[in-house]
């Protein structure tokens, strides 16, 4: 089910149930907050997609790795607000440490006799990582305050520039992202952002993420994590690169 940009990046429960009907069994996949938007779904409406899932006898997956931008005390978990849901989760995004591999499973309540099940899929189809790799993960677990820090003073410090470029830049259209570091906004007048992010590599040395991966043409995703002198200019270059590829004949 397509989210609407109108919308805010919304996810329709009209058009999910639209979706399921006719299903035997039918499950919702999910991320919250939304990548690569940043749209961020409220407790209320994500209890809302998994009653849906659970008129054909089917589960609500979320999947919130970059809800761990949000501060503890404020995230609103798929598993707590719903009893057909399932919360996944890493170390990867917000704390940085994708090297480690490790993340969480939390099932809601009418999932847990699931739990065996799951365990025994996880141990036929996934190895172990190394003793120091489990080492480490558990040694960052046990201190995601610490790891906060970085993650708070970022986006204190990036995410003004962010939004001042989405909303003064002439030909870009974008909600602002409610949570994480990512923006997805559509340029106007660019179908082929493939070949524009090809462009921006090529000619003016930013990087950004064509739209077509994640089958919106015509949208780019742009990172904010960088430190802010150096995020200013990779946003100056990329209006004036944006601005260059219009310029050229036949884009």
């Amino acid at each position: 089910v397509e989210r609407d940009p109108a919308a805010g990046w919304s996810l329709d429960p009209a058009r999910l149930r639209q979706a399921l009907a006719g299903c035997a069994r039918g499950h919702v996949f999910m991320t919250n907050s939304h990548n690569p938007t940043g749209a961020l779904l409220s407790g209320a409406e994500i209890a809302v997609l998994a009653r849906e899932a659970e008129r054909v006898g089917g589960v609500l997956v979320c999947c919130e790795v970059y809800l761990e931008f949000e501060e503890a005390g404020r995230r609103e978990h798929a598993f707590q607000v719903a009893p057909n849901a399932i919360s996944i989760s890493s170390l990867t995004k917000a704390y940085g440490l994708g090297g480690l591999r490790a993340g969480w499973i939390v099932l809601g309540e009418a999932l847990v006799g699931e739990r065996e099940s799951l365990l025994d899929l996880a141990y036929l189809t996934y190895g172990d990582q190394p003793t120091h790799t489990l080492r480490a993960s558990l040694a960052a677990l046990s201190r995601l305050a610490e790891l906060r820090v970085a993650i708070d003073r970022t986006r204190r410090e990036t995410r003004p520039a962010l939004l001042r470029w989405l909303a003064s830049s002439p030909g870009i259209v974008s909600t602002a992202p409610a949570l994480g570091l990512t923006a997805f906004p559509r340029i106007e007048g660019i179908a082929d952002t493939n070949a524009l992010a090809d462009f921006l590599v090529k000619h003016w040395d930013v990087g950004v993420v064509p739209g077509e991966f994640f089958g919106c043409p015509g949208h780019v995703r742009i990172g904010s994590s960088e430190e802010p002198a150096l995020l200013q200019a990779a946003l100056d270059r990329l209006g004036a690169g944006i601005a260059d590829f219009k310029s050229r004949p036949g884009a």
